[in-house]
């Protein structure tokens, strides 16, 4: 059994719709970037970006899933 990542990202934001998630690739297709947003990913970074970048990326869905926890 072998599960995408994009298919993973649907089920994480069907299962846990407030959680954070970003997306982290080597793959540099804007349009499976564009499908992991319709899919819940709250941000996409690639993986040759710089680590500041992926912690950026992180505090960002970690503040988008605090506003979310408090809208609800």
């Amino acid at each position: 059994f072998r599960v995408e990542g994009l298919d993973l990202v649907g089920e994480a934001r069907y299962r846990v719709p407030h959680l954070g998630i970003v997306v982290h690739t080597g793959t540099p297709d804007e349009d499976l970037h564009e499908s992991c947003r319709l899919a819940g990913a709250d941000e996409v970074v690639m993986k040759s970006e710089p680590v500041a970048a992926l912690r950026a990326a992180v505090a960002r869905a970690a503040r988008r899933k605090e506003e979310r926890d408090v809208a609800s």
